[in-house]
């Protein structure tokens, strides 16, 4: 057995009994009060006026944390610009297919007139063909006719 295997098993057998429970396991039960330190000015406490969600910080009074949010506030982007941002970068992508688009096209305007230009050398090529037979056969008859007439000729 290599190395490697003996430790993966090793490491696979130390995490198995990691998740092991006895059989005799019982859950131990803690004692929990019934009401939480604090829980009694909690439930007496009445605000004053409602909470302006706006600035709930102020509420803690801390000046520390009041400075923080308003330098956060300044410089994190709102909720507007980051969509123009995302939408920014959605046209940039569509532009990008569109270029890719143009370009996919071009190639298959290209092939187009490549298949194109196939087709005619072959409509060609076969024209070519046909008038070349045309002229073998006339040579041929010519050949034979003149062959004929210098047969009969000879036999004068």
């Amino acid at each position: 057995m290599s190395t490697k295997r003996f430790l993966a098993m090793l490491f696979a057998a130390n995490i198995l009994t990691g998740c092991a429970v006895g059989p005799d396991y019982v859950r131990p039960t803690l004692p929990m009060p019934d009401r939480f330190q604090g829980q009694a000015e909690v439930d007496q406490r009445h605000a004053a006026a409602n909470a302006d969600l706006a600035t709930w910080w102020t509420g803690f009074g801390d000046p520390q944390l009041t400075r923080y949010v308003t330098i956060a506030l300044e410089q994190n982007l709102d909720l507007a610009q980051a969509s123009a941002r995302v939408n920014a970068q959605i046209q940039q992508a569509r532009g990008q297919q569109g270029e890719m688009l143009a370009v996919y096209q071009l190639a298959a305007l290209h092939a187009t007139e490549d298949v194109e230009n196939a087709f005619s050398a072959l409509v060609k090529r076969e024209e070519q063909s046909i008038l070349l037979n045309q002229s073998v056969n006339s040579l041929a008859r010519a050949c034979e006719a003149s062959f004929a007439a210098y047969q009969k000729g000879s036999s004068v």
